[in-house]
């Protein structure tokens, strides 16, 4: 599909990400003004339809007004950058961030632009390697008109509608089922990235942190007198939770008999009335006596434990 309302844009950083963004905007019709320190990757991009540029003065030369220049760059020399080509650009133009800058940055940044009449707008950019094809989640921060304004390209960049199965009964306007979200102002795109990336290796650490316990565990092979795996009220096996008997709240002061793995009386953690997260969970690192690292699973049942106390205190 080509886009109806072709922009240009100039991307300085061809790494993976910066490269794949500029070839989905090309693939889509819209016109890039490539620029990296690197001038093999400038070449490279050439040969596939972008204007190349050779220093951040003939970058700025060869974008059409307003401009749009999109960093692509590791945070540690994004503020580098962004000083050196703010003194080249003129009021009205707009500069991205999509990297993976700390959102505080993006507010103060947003800021000192502001006399400048500059706009900035900070994009979360998801998708890594398989972007390309697949598409990028955009998370965006900034203000309306410019948002609006890049529009055509942030639909380029996105997955787009039907590439994913929407949430039943979820049938919200917007651009969100595209894949790109205006989050709100200055530092909101990147605030919900950080948050983004937190869920998403956390996910993948408990799942290999839970693998990790299942493959030295040797369940079955040890004589034991009480073993975890006899002794367990749970276990998640291809994402279903199999309870091996009801779970039913009793009085506070009954408590499990004495054992020597998941504790007895005087144990707040063997209290039948627990919630059944908190409970499986503290019993996963209880019970996981092979010596491996269970991080997740152990932040995951610190915050079943406070949880139900804020809910509390907010509602009281």
């Amino acid at each position: 599909m080509t886009t109806d309302k072709p922009v240009q844009l100039g991307m300085i950083g061809l790494g993976r990400m910066g490269a794949n963004l500029s070839r989905r905007l090309m693939r889509d019709g819209h016109r890039v003004v490539a620029y990296d320190h690197t001038a093999d990757h400038v070449k490279q991009l050439e040969g596939e339809g972008a204007a190349g540029a050779t220093t951040l003065e003939d970058f700025v030369a060869k974008l059409e007004k307003p401009r749009v220049a999109w960093l692509m760059l590791p945070a540690a020399v994004t503020g580098p950058v962004l000083e050196q080509l703010a003194q080249l650009l003129e009021p009205g133009d707009i500069v991205i961030d999509g990297g993976n800058t700390y959102y505080r940055d993006d507010i103060d940044r947003a800021r000192q632009l502001m006399p400048k009449q500059l706009h900035y707008l900070d994009v979360g950019t998801s998708g890594g390697v398989f972007g390309l094809e697949r598409g990028f989640c955009l998370m965006i921060g900034g203000e309306d008109g410019p948002v609006e304004h890049l529009d055509p390209l942030f639909r380029s960049i996105a997955p787009g509608a039907g590439t994913a199965d929407p949430t039943p009964s979820r049938t919200r306007a917007g651009t969100a089922s595209d894949g790109y979200l205006h989050c709100g102002p200055a530092g909101s795109g990147h605030f919900v990235k950080m948050v983004h990336n937190g869920i998403e290796y956390g996910l993948m650490a408990a799942y290999a942190e839970g693998l990790n316990i299942l493959k030295h565990a040797n369940a079955g092979r040890q004589e034991r007198e009480v073993s975890a795996e006899d002794r367990g009220d749970a276990c998640l096996a291809a994402g279903h939770r199999v309870l091996d008997r009801p779970v039913q709240p009793v009085p506070v002061g009954q408590r499990e008999r004495a054992h020597p793995v998941l504790g007895g009386p005087g144990d707040q953690g063997s209290r039948r009335g627990d919630p059944v997260p908190q409970r499986v969970g503290r019993r996963d690192v209880q019970v996981n006596e092979v010596g491996r690292p269970a991080h997740p699973v152990k932040s995951h049942t610190r915050a079943s434990i406070h949880w139900p106390v804020a809910r509390s205190c907010r509602s009281s």
